[in-house]
């Protein structure tokens, strides 16, 4: 074969315009995004809390010609928030920043995969904080049948009716706590098989899109936010084969309560502390921050992602936990 082939001619190389990277979208993860991020000045610090019972009775009284008006008061306690600071670096070596080729930048990359593994990180806490039984005052088993006290029929089965739980679940709320909770977050799993509910589809044929989206949805339930968790994450060590699992439960649930900022004498489910003082002028909003420095002696870069924060439960009566929505 006399004439050149191919191979002979051409010495493969980088495509310039796109590569691969299954880094996932931002918007998967829900640690930021239910509870108000409150920006603190110290690792540590004191939050007051009012005893809510003092200001729901009534004790107006008549006032006697010529005496005073009864006087009342109220109590308050202070609970903590403690905040801890945790990183993770990625070393670039020299010889692999001179030897990349277009379209690879190794600070980008290195950028991309500390956010994700933060990202990951803190819905792990958030889901170990937040997302399961024995955290809130109220908790909700789905039962494939016939429901009981503190149970409710599984969204999956026929019959169920996910709006007249949730509204059962809101007044209860309102009536213990007089706040009535504005927040649903969903596994994955639930947001799925709720759509394809037949109360709801029963009910979506009279809006004007005929599609169920989150912002219906929460409409539906009378939420001001319906969060979909649907961050991953994989469990396997390096080394060994990757193993992906969800992050928070997919078939659990939780409605909760909580503005949509922080406020003075204004009750929450939880808040998520980020310590912004942490290195002044650098953090962001969520207490983080991306450096890079030098290390000679290894004669690498060294991208350095550290955060400072912590997620906590501030009210333990502005949350109701669903364990088992479907099945």
């Amino acid at each position: 074969m006399p004439n050149p082939t191919p191979r002979a001619v051409h010495l493969d190389g980088y495509l310039t315009q796109f590569s691969i990277a299954q880094a996932q979208a931002m918007e998967n993860f829900i640690a930021a995004t239910v509870f108000p991020i409150v920006p603190v000045q110290n690792a540590t610090d004191l939050y007051f809390i009012f005893e809510d019972e003092w200001f729901r009775r009534d004790e107006f009284e008549e006032r006697p010609l010529g005496g005073r008006s009864k006087r009342i008061g109220y109590k308050t306690t202070s609970a903590q928030y403690s905040v801890i600071e945790e990183s993770l670096a990625h070393a670039i070596d020299d010889r692999v920043r001179a030897n990349a080729d277009d379209p690879l930048n190794p600070d980008r990359a290195a950028t991309r995969l500390l956010t994700e593994q933060a990202m990951i990180h803190m819905d792990r806490k958030w889901a170990t904080a937040y997302f399961q039984s024995g955290v809130w005052d109220t908790d909700v088993d789905g039962v494939s049948a016939n429901p009981t006290t503190g149970e409710i029929l599984q969204w999956d089965q026929s019959g169920s009716n996910p709006m007249a739980d949730i509204d059962f679940y809101k007044d209860a709320m309102h009536l213990a706590t007089a706040r009535t909770p504005n927040i649903l977050v969903m596994g994955s799993q639930v947001y799925r098989e709720v759509k394809q509910n037949a109360e709801i589809l029963d009910r979506i044929k009279y809006t004007q899109t005929g599609v169920i989206t989150q912002q219906l949805l929460a409409s539906f339930f009378g939420v001001d936010k319906l969060v979909v968790a649907k961050g991953i994450w994989n469990t396997s060590p390096e080394g060994v084969a990757a193993s992906n699992d969800w992050i928070v439960s997919p078939a659990d649930m939780l409605l909760c309560y909580a503005p949509s900022s922080p406020a003075i004498e204004e009750p929450a489910a939880g808040y998520h502390f980020a310590w912004t003082n942490l290195i002044p002028g650098a953090g962001n909003a969520m207490g983080g921050v991306v450096e890079r420095r030098r290390d000679e002696d290894a004669h690498s870069d060294i991208i350095e992602l550290r955060t400072a924060q912590s997620v906590q439960v501030v009210s333990s009566a502005l949350g109701v936990f669903f364990s088992d929505v479907v099945a």
